[in-house]
């Protein structure tokens, strides 16, 4: 096989607007059909030029997602030429593909002499018998809510096999059933995948572009040990400041940049040392103290009620901190309610807002205590 393979793939939305779909949408988990039941639903693809005469092809694989196969029907076309002889006129391919008017129909019937193979319920097939220099398919899926999506499509040339390997006399034995072509392309195929897998493992590294699965193994590597808790963008984020964030992990703005980070906005931050100041006021002091800590080592953390909505939430909040925290820190964390309270956590401007006048209503549905009663009630 001294030649290399190449290859054609759709995996982005251009790739399939640059050809013909029905009934079929390309979004952000891959190509579905866009109703589900029974209705067939299609795509008819853009022509693929292999830039050589009577190219025979190798392998075409489709890559599925979501939760399962999607019921299909491929049909592979190919030719030498760029039009087909249709009723006695040239009609040429790429305007085939591209006119959206056109009844899918009708150009099934001008590109049947161009059809070469069809195969249903299939997500790897050899196209050693297969030629021509351009090639297009057409697929057909029916859309089901159970199933899933196609989320690449990849078609490889020139045909490579094992048998071109192995002397002569074993090609010529092999005749036209090609029993031991097809018997060795099953472990040529594992082979190619396995390399395939190789030579696009750096690809697993890369915070920008890898799974989420992988995502979570990169910020085991890197001893982020609640990474499960993090949405997967935010994780993508965490992974892209790890470095700056761990330099700075023990101190207080390593904690707070940790905590914008998970949270999307920046906490507050009250130390015990910061409450000496008013220490002269013993009674101000001392309420202070009930508030933001009353012992040295305590550090007060205030976050927004949307940072920890729940009580689930504030848990791995506290988790998170802890990872971070300076070690003798004893951190205090503290979810501002949207209320005004004396003597509590009311904050103008942050948890409280000097509104309209609102009087009371007794109708049900207000709650008396949280508004101010008008005059002449």
């Amino acid at each position: 096989m001294a030649q290399g393979l190449n290859y054609f793939i759709f995996n982005k939305a251009q790739d399939y607007r640059r050809g013909y779909m029905e009934r079929m949408e390309y979004g952000e988990d891959g190509l579905r059909p866009t109703e589900a039941g029974h209705e067939r639903s299609l795509f008819l693809s853009r022509i693929l030029d292999s830039r050589e005469e009577q190219m025979n092809w190798h392998r075409l694989t489709l890559e599925y997602g979501g939760s399962g196969e999607v019921p299909a029907r491929i049909s592979i076309y190919a030719s030498d030429e760029r039009e087909v002889l249709w009723r006695g006129k040239r009609v040429a391919l790429k305007e085939l593909v591209e006119d959206q008017d056109a009844p899918v129909e009708s150009r099934r019937e001008m590109m049947a002499s161009c059809l070469q193979k069809t195969v249903d319920q299939a997500a790897d097939i050899l196209l050693h018998e297969v030629v021509g220099r351009y090639l297009w398919i057409l697929l057909e899926m029916y859309g089901q809510e159970e199933n899933g999506c196609i989320n690449r499509i990849r078609i490889s040339f020139p045909r490579q096999s094992w048998m071109q390997q192995l002397p002569e006399i074993y090609r010529k034995a092999d005749g036209k059933k090609m029993f031991l072509e097809r018997y060795l392309a099953l472990f040529q195929t594992m082979y190619e995948d396995l390399n395939d897998q190789i030579a696009e493992s750096a690809m697993l590294f890369d915070m920008e572009s890898t799974q989420k699965r992988y995502l979570e193994q990169l910020a085991r590597w890197l001893d982020i040990r609640q990474c499960y808790v993090w949405p997967e963008e935010k994780l993508r984020l965490l992974l892209r400041r790890a470095l700056s964030l761990y330099q700075r992990r023990g101190t207080r703005q390593g904690l707070l940049d940790f905590i914008a980070l998970y949270t999307g906005e920046a906490p507050f931050c009250i130390e015990f040392f910061q409450l000496e100041d008013y220490a002269r006021d013993r009674v101000y002091y001392d309420r202070l103290r009930e508030l933001y800590g009353n012992r040295r080592g305590q550090v007060c953390i205030l976050v927004r009620e949307g940072a920890a909505p729940t009580v689930e939430q504030y848990k791995i909040l506290m988790k998170l901190i802890d990872e971070m925290k300076p070690a003798q820190a004893d951190v205090k964390l503290t979810v501002l309610k949207p209320y005004i309270f004396l003597n509590g956590h009311s904050y103008l401007g942050v948890n409280s807002v000097l509104g309209r006048y609102q009087a009371a209503a007794l109708n049900g549905r207000s709650m008396v205590p949280f508004l101010s009663l008008g005059e002449g009630i």
